[in-house]
């Protein structure tokens, strides 16, 4: 009598444990599904590749890209921001698109979102071709002096980090260019080694040191960066520049924290990955892992800057 007592006993215990156990965020086997807000070809979406192999062996699932391009990166988190919330579908890329892109055109702002982690910095460019008449920063600021609105350069859409940066600076020292935007940075490099524009703006990847047909004139930071060393940087002629791209993970509102913990875990063990670094030490990129709470609380404040200087530049 005592055994049947306590096999009955140990069998509702144990049917208790099962009932408590957390559901598991990625049920079966159905792909993770990344969505890139640019084109193919551009740093974000090699970012994203490597980011996606390394979630298929975390996650022990398939992850795959999809470029969903336009609207300056607001059509792909629109796609996102309306999937079902079950951590399946994801975005990855800037939070220009979220922050920028809500304030200029009505896209979907940052907190329909959940922004699972941030993986890495893109620092942006000033690239001509290498037959350009303006063999500095200098002597492009020069011409754009000498024929107001004239000199043109291309960006990856209207707000984003290239977009805003060139716009930013070139109102602070009182220059007007003519602002051409694209669906990311490939289709803009080939028009501007094709002789469609005068310059570009853009990730500094796109500026590929072993690309002998682009020249980078200086880059939007506040000190020199590793591997370029004798490009300048923007502070160097008086101007403090926005923040780099803001790259990261995000999620659907409404996406449950139990999923969320487990991407962002991920997402941690992919950024100090091997793979990754090298990816984006190739591309020129930096690393660096956020939280969710951590990511948040940055693109909060980025947006705050960005409201601000869009009201500055009357960019509506």
């Amino acid at each position: 009598m005592r055994s049947r007592t306590l096999i009955g006993t140990l069998a509702l215990m144990l049917a208790g444990l099962a009932n408590a156990a957390p559901a598991q965020p990625f049920p079966g086997q159905e792909p993770l599904q990344l969505v890139v807000p640019f084109a193919a070809g551009g740093a974000v979406d090699t970012m994203a590749r490597a980011f996606a192999r390394g979630l298929s062996t975390q996650l022990g699932q398939q992850a795959i890209v999809l470029n969903k391009d336009g609207a300056g990166g607001t059509i792909g988190f629109w796609q996102v921001a309306r999937a079902k919330p079950d951590g399946h579908v994801l975005a990855f890329g800037p939070s220009t698109p979220v922050t920028a892109g809500h304030l200029l055109s009505g896209g979907p702002k940052y907190d329909q979102f959940v922004p699972v982690c941030q993986t890495h910095e893109n620092i942006m460019a000033v690239i001509v071709r290498e037959n350009s008449p303006a063999r500095s920063i200098q002597q492009l600021l020069a011409l754009a002096k000498e024929q107001p609105g004239k000199i043109s350069y291309g960006h990856a859409g209207q707000g984003t980090v290239p977009h805003l940066s060139m716009e930013s600076f070139a109102g602070g020292v009182g220059l007007s260019f003519n602002a051409i935007a694209y669906r990311g940075d490939g289709p803009m490099v080939n028009d501007l080694m094709g002789g469609q524009l005068d310059a570009g703006v853009s990730s500094i990847a796109a500026a590929a040191k072993n690309n002998p047909r682009l020249r980078v004139l200086a880059l939007f930071a506040g000190q020199r960066q590793p591997g370029w060393p004798d490009v300048p940087v923007m502070s160097e002629v008086g101007r403090t520049p926005l923040a780099p791209g803001l790259n990261g993970l995000w999620a659907p509102k409404g996406t449950s924290a139990e999923a969320i913990a487990v991407l962002e875990k991920a997402c941690d063990a992919i950024v100090q990955s091997d793979e990754f670094r090298q990816t984006a030490d190739a591309l020129s990129q930096r690393p660096v892992f956020l939280s969710s709470k951590q990511y948040l609380q940055r693109v909060a404040n980025d947006y705050t800057v960005l409201e601000k200087t869009i009201h500055t530049l009357n960019l509506k």
